[in-house]
């Protein structure tokens, strides 16, 4: 936060005696510098007072000039002339209004993003903020210069200024929804900040996910600036057509070297399943005992290439708890 105030021209205001009453001079504020001056007699002496002591007054004879480094309020101003024969004339008073032109919208300000934060400097006749608005508040969301000048009814002006830094948030990832079969676990990371709160109740920065039923782990972390991020994952409960992923239904045997065979993702994670394949018959003519090489390329048992149709596979994980997995695949020359 930074305060200054635009420089005050300087005025000579004239003071004059109205039967003895004191007269009203046009207001100041904090901080300004303004000269007063009476009529005289020549070679008179002019003693000139006001009722603070602790304001400067430069006697100029028949004119002052007073700083107002005061607080705001209303101050006395009383001149006496002493003639050059020691004949003294009745006092003449005024009173100034000193009003105040200092605004304080706050300390620099750090958000995190998607927050934001009004700045209020108070109640004044005119405001003009750093982007051209009028309001009699602002508020930020972005990082910038914040500054607003503002002018009571005195016409005193005060500028003030601060800062606005805005952090981004935690950008927290625990990867793609996934499956966890039997005797799988998955270790969620949730990267490297200040603190951390799971769904499971746990603290840390890692957590283990373990095979079961379908489960939603969640994770909000805060780092050092105080910013909060947040990331969820889907653990899926485990099926024998998971385990393969999506198996490809048509295929290409025709020697160009573009899906000659019919591959099936992480088959070779089951070296003691069985793959059989029968046509529209239900005749069996493709059969692997122990595993699947993706090597069948549309030929039958006794190595004739097979026509052009849909054939029916049935894969047999030989494995306590996991199904067969069933469906089709087009043979396509």
């Amino acid at each position: 936060m930074r305060s200054f105030r635009k420089i005050v021209i300087v005025f000579i205001y004239i003071l004059v005696s109205f039967a003895g009453k004191a007269q009203t001079l046009p207001g100041v504020c904090t901080g300004d510098k303004s000269s007063y001056a009476v009529d005289g007699l020549p070679q008179s002496v002019f003693l000139w007072e006001v009722d603070n002591d602790s304001i400067e007054i430069i006697n100029y004879g028949d004119t002052a000039e007073i700083n107002w480094n005061v607080l705001p309020g209303n101050y006395k101003i009383t001149v006496r002339e002493i003639t050059e024969y020691g004949c003294e004339g009745a006092p003449v008073y005024a009173f100034v209004n000193v009003g105040s032109s200092t605004v304080d919208i706050g300390q620099d300000i750090e958000l995190c993003e998607g927050e934001t934060f009004t700045f209020d400097p108070g109640t004044y006749d005119n405001y003009k903020w750093q982007d051209g608005s009028s309001t009699s508040t602002y508020t930020a969301s972005a990082s910038e210069t914040v500054w607003v000048e503002v002018k009571n009814q005195g016409g005193c002006i005060g500028w003030d200024t601060a800062y606005v830094i805005v952090h981004n948030n935690p950008d927290v990832n625990l990867g793609n929804d996934t499956t966890l079969c039997a005797g799988n676990t998955l270790e969620l990371d949730a990267g490297s900040y200040d603190f951390y709160e799971w769904s499971t109740g746990e603290s840390s920065r890692w957590v283990t996910a373990y095979a079961g039923e379908k489960q939603t782990i969640s994770v909000e972390v805060t780092d050092f600036n105080g910013c909060i991020g947040n990331d969820s994952i889907n653990i899926l409960a485990c099926s024998s057509s998971d385990l393969l992923g999506e198996i490809p239904n048509v295929f290409t045997p025709n020697g160009d070297g573009n899906h000659d065979t019919w591959e099936i993702y992480n088959i070779e994670m089951f070296p003691d399943l069985k793959v059989e394949i029968f046509d529209r018959w239900g005749r069996l003519i493709y059969v692997s005992e122990h595993g699947y090489n993706n090597d069948w390329d549309g030929r039958s048992l006794d190595g004739k290439e097979l026509p052009m149709d849909t054939y029916y596979y049935v894969i047999n994980f030989n494995v306590e708890g996991y199904e067969k997995v069933i469906g089709n695949v087009t043979l396509i020359r």
